[in-house]
């Protein structure tokens, strides 16, 4: 007996009210998995929007050279925002458990919490 398909990528919770996104990376290597099968050409159209693999192609090979960046963002004393680096995920945990205690101590009410981004590179083009 066979497990039926999921409508939804690994990792996100098809039964979850909030809308999830799927991993970057994990995302880009699907769509190359899909355009290796799928072959050169054109993808779909809609009214006068044209889909292309390569287009598919292009984009998923920009991010599957991603890489994810950790920091701390908290609240600074003139109300505005800030986000500090972390070498790491467990640095950035650190990091935010020492704030939280810092602030504890002070009767502040500690905001900080640990973010994340996923960063894109390419390789240089020349212009001309």
């Amino acid at each position: 007996m066979s497990t039926p398909l999921s409508d939804q990528p690994p990792g996100i919770d098809e039964n979850s009210a909030e809308y999830q996104s799927p991993d970057p990376v994990e995302a880009a290597q699907r769509i190359i998995a899909y355009v290796s099968a799928f072959g050169d050409g054109l993808v779909d159209k809609i009214l006068d929007a044209r889909l292309f693999a390569r287009d598919l192609e292009s984009v998923a090979q920009a991010i599957s050279t991603a890489r994810v960046e950790w920091g701390v963002r908290y609240p600074t004393k003139h109300f505005g925002i800030e986000v500090r680096p972390a070498s790491s995920e467990d640095h950035a945990c650190a990091w935010v458990a020492q704030l939280h205690d810092t602030e504890h101590c002070l009767n502040a009410h500690p905001d900080a919490e640990v973010v994340r981004r996923t960063v894109i590179t390419s390789a240089w083009e020349p212009v001309r």
